[in-house]
């Protein structure tokens, strides 16, 4: 054997500096420049001719390399006796540095200037900036949101809503909350009216970066902060309880039928209770932030995982278990997954709450159920729907509710009681309106009381039984179909078929009578196909209807006495401004009118034709299907009618062109003149 055996000669024992731990061969070696053996003169002896040193890692180990990094003391032994060239690492060596790093002379961490940014080496959050993915997140689109089309909320892209956020819209390039000339005016200097991106997010201010040691750690331990609790304020202690979430339990407001008020209950994140004492919490702390904490302090035992953006799982010491991510969360469990809860359990969601089962889903309340909607309430049943109330229901909805039923509805009161129906409108007044598309058939096994000062029946009526007035019933009908009523009545009015037969009077009554019949047609339909009623529409012709669900398989059926082609095309935006006058007509009849400033529109690239165009019933006009339903199409498009360009305000909505009792001349459904260049808008 040769005299360099190891141990055979003597066992050299050595201290030194860690320079370069990126090992080519992934072991977890470093070089070590070694006191007494190595100048620190680097032009003598530069950092990669020093020897690499291999780790001597515990049986157990086969983990990845170990932790030592650039700065560290180290020490251990060689080898190879006095050759020195096959160093082996033993320990680290905790301190306390006192200068900065040197990289021009050996025995300090040597990392280039070049290298030294936030995307080559780890440094903590406060030196190394964490990336904003929440605006990520909202510009790229991930939650449905388009940044490259124009706000939505807004049918006629004028003035923003009360919800505009400038973050979300990037239309709105000067965020002065409006979308005016001057943006436009940007848009087409820079191009930007379809295509390149506005970056509505500053660029984070990175810190300067130092090397090992850490300047801001200077002068002090090695050892973590968080073993040691000294500079809290300096540590995600501090970040943590200055980003404290608070959430609320969802509450009731009670409604007119008697339900009892629920108080919201509002609930916060637990506020970490760390409170350690060296040398009872053990801690892991990476260069890039991540920190692990298995804290054994009496009264404050810990266990603790955090993210260096903030995402954190804590136990506290009793127990209790705080989860938060500041990003999004997914869970998934392949087969069943559980969740109990002794007392109360509390979810506030931000936005939507989105619930699918894929068979049953069962909801079973050992108290009340109360449901607060501030916005429509729908629900579609495939199949039964069975509810069971064992006390009272009580609903409050704020705004509209819709029921569509394809077939029978079946109200039993199995007790003596009243089915009691009631509406106040704004001015006080209580109505009701029924409208059928069909037939209204109402039996009673005994009698039928209608109680009110006046009834007015328009249309062909059938009455089988005793027909007793009180006050004034007018009964206004077709004369070829006149009513034969048994009983008594106090006066039937009717009219002939044909006006001129008749006086301008009688002629308007006739027309209103029809009319309204006609309405009533058209709304019972609507309410059918779809939960909105709709838009008055321009430049169309007597009879033109978009309707976004139709009776026959569900999709957008379009109807034009044109006939001829139709398509569906992008309503481009230009660099012009109009004013547009507005009319939207309710299922009630009542017409909205506003009036907005927006871009002038022109059709842009095609988005669908129809699979078939058919004769309608009427044998006049054309009736053409679409693959899908309107709301699954852009919100705002042109449906181009034989040529002529019918902006659609929003596709979900019904949309039609009425006329007058002759059915020949359109109304005039919106006032348009372009926007002078000295006008304010």
């Amino acid at each position: 054997m040769g005299n360099s055996f190891f141990g055979k000669n003597g066992f050299i024992w050595w201290k030194g500096v860690v320079e370069d731990r990126k090992d080519p061969i992934f072991l977890g070696r470093v070089r070590v420049r070694i006191f007494g053996w190595h100048t620190e003169d680097k032009t003598e002896l530069p950092t990669e001719d020093l020897p690499w040193a291999m780790p001597s890692l515990p049986i157990d180990n086969g983990k990845n390399p170990v932790g030592l990094k650039e700065g560290d003391w180290c020490w251990g032994f060689f080898l190879d006796d006095t050759e020195a060239q096959k160093p082996i690492v033993v320990g680290f060596i905790p301190g306390i540095d006192e200068d900065p790093a040197n990289p021009s002379t050996g025995f300090y961490d040597p990392t280039p200037d070049d290298e030294l940014t936030s995307e080559n080496v780890p440094r903590p959050p406060r030196m190394s900036p964490i990336k904003d993915y929440e605006a990520e997140f909202l510009e790229t689109g991930a939650d449905g949101f388009d940044p490259n089309r124009l706000p939505q909320d807004n049918v006629a892209f004028g003035q923003l809503t009360s919800e505009y956020s400038a973050d979300r819209f990037k239309y709105d390039l000067n965020q002065d909350g409006t979308f005016d000339q001057t943006d436009i005016d940007q848009m087409v200097t820079e191009g930007e009216i379809f295509t390149g991106e506005v970056d509505t997010v500053a660029d984070a201010q990175q810190s300067d970066i130092s090397r090992y040691p850490l300047e801001d750690s200077l002068n002090e331990p090695s050892s973590s902060r968080l073993a040691r609790n000294e500079n809290i304020t300096q540590t995600i202690v501090a970040s943590k309880i200055s980003s404290v979430t608070a959430g609320e339990g969802a509450g009731y407001d009670g409604n007119v039928l008697g339900a009892e008020e629920q108080p919201a209950f509002p609930f916060a994140e637990p506020k970490t209770p760390y409170n350690a004492k060296y040398p009872y919490n053990h801690v892991y702390e990476s260069e890039s932030g991540h920190v692990i904490e298995v804290d054994d302090t009496p009264g404050a035992e810990r266990l603790h995982w955090y993210h260096r953006s903030g995402s954190f799982k804590e136990i506290h010491p009793s127990g209790l278990e705080v989860n938060k991510s500041v990003n999004h969360q997914y869970n998934f469990a392949y087969l069943d997954h559980y969740c109990g809860v002794g007392y109360n359990y509390n979810l506030d969601a931000g936005e939507n709450i989105r619930i699918k089962s894929g068979l049953a889903f069962n909801i079973n309340s050992g108290s009340d159920l109360n449901r607060q909607v501030g916005g429509s309430m729908n629900s579609t049943v495939a199949s039964d729907k069975n509810t069971k109330v064992t006390g009272n229901e009580n609903t409050l909805v704020s705004t509209n509710s819709n029921e569509v039923i394809s077939k029978n509805k079946n109200v039993i009161v199995t007790e003596k009681g009243n089915i009691i129906a009631k509406v106040v409108n704004v001015n006080g007044e209580e109505t009701i309106n029924i409208f059928s598309g069909k037939k209204i058939t109402i039996t009673s096994t005994e009698s039928l009381e209608i109680a009110c000062p006046n009834v007015q029946i328009i249309g062909n009526v059938n009455i089988t039984g005793g027909l007793g007035a009180t006050g004034t019933a007018n009964v206004v009908a077709e004369l070829a179909n006149a009513i034969k009523l048994p009983g008594s009545i106090v006066s039937i009015d009717t009219v002939p078929k044909s006006p001129s037969a008749k006086s301008v009077n009688e002629a308007e009554s006739l027309k209103t009578a029809d009319e309204t019949i006609k309405e009533v047609l058209e709304k019972t339909s609507a309410a059918e196909g779809s939960p909105k009623y709709g838009y008055l529409i321009p430049n169309g012709v007597a009879g033109d209807v978009w309707k976004p669900i139709s009776e026959g398989d569900g999709n957008l059926v379009v109807l034009s006495s044109l006939g001829g082609s139709h398509e569906l095309r992008e309503a481009v935006p230009t660099a012009q401004l109009e004013s547009v006058l507005i009319k939207h007509k309710s299922i009630s009849g009542k017409i909205t009118e506003w009036e907005v400033v927006r871009p002038i529109h022109v059709p842009g690239e095609l988005i669908a034709s129809p699979y078939k165009i058919d004769n309608f019933i009427d044998g006049v006009r054309k009736l053409a299907r679409f693959n899908e339903p309107g709301g699954k199409y852009p919100k705002q498009l042109f449906w181009m009618n034989n040529g002529v360009p019918i902006l659609i305000l929003d596709s979900g909505y019904r949309h039609q062109c009425e006329s007058p009792y002759n059915n020949k001349i359109n109304f005039d459904l919106t006032t348009v003149r372009e926007v002078g260049e000295d006008e304010e808008v």
